[in-house]
């Protein structure tokens, strides 16, 4: 079993979470990650994350981000919790256009009837604050921001060619969200191209 949110899946997740599609403003990160990361162990601790995964968050909250070193650490625990319970759980690491990194889960229980619910048990336990956070914090979301207005001429030329007028003071992050419209598929096919075309796929 291979489970991935897909590099256009976590861009568009931080897209979500902008107000005005212009990324975090740099000075607010600070405040912005403190406030999410304090909720986040509130979470953690009241729903079943090991001591170790506290203690990753709480190195987070330290460092002002969860780092790339920190997020591997909780999947090294995750995977290493699967494994004592017969379950073999890998990673397919890949870098994201924007600099980040995503990763494929690749669950292998050799057959086992809850081999899916020992590894979503291990995730919670071991990595999963840690990794939705390193995934959704306001660093991430900038470099994001950034990597798509950096993209914005190629995605309007994109969607011009395929006939699609975007607003001409458009941001890079309005254009990649306006490559979703799940509701015209025509809009769908042609976003869908138009992100690959800036290295974005497997949405």
């Amino acid at each position: 079993m291979a489970v991935s949110l897909g590099v256009a899946a976590l861009l568009l997740v931080a897209c979500g979470q902008s107000n005005d599609g212009s990324g975090t403003d740099p000075a607010q990160d600070g405040g912005l990650f403190d406030e999410r990361i304090g909720a986040e162990i509130e979470d953690a601790t009241a729903n079943g994350a090991s001591a170790d995964q506290l203690a990753l968050l709480e190195r987070a909250r330290g460092e002002g981000e969860v780092t790339i070193e920190t997020a591997r650490q909780a999947r090294r625990a995750y995977a290493e919790c699967a494994t004592a319970a017969g379950v073999e759980v890998t990673f397919d690491e890949t870098t994201r256009p924007d600099g980040w990194v995503s990763w494929v889960t690749i669950v292998d229980g050799s057959g086992a009837a809850n081999t899916e619910q020992i590894a979503r048990d291990c995730e919670r336990r071991e990595a999963l604050w840690v990794i939705v956070l390193y995934s959704t914090q306001p660093a991430t979301e900038q470099a994001t921001a950034d990597y798509l207005d950096q993209q914005a001429p190629v995605l309007r030329s994109c969607l011009e060619e395929a006939g699609f007028q975007p607003e001409p003071d458009a941001t890079g992050m309005e254009l990649a969200i306006l490559t979703t419209r799940a509701d015209d598929p025509v809009m769908r096919e042609t976003g869908v191209m138009c992100l690959q075309q800036i290295g974005i796929d497997g949405f």
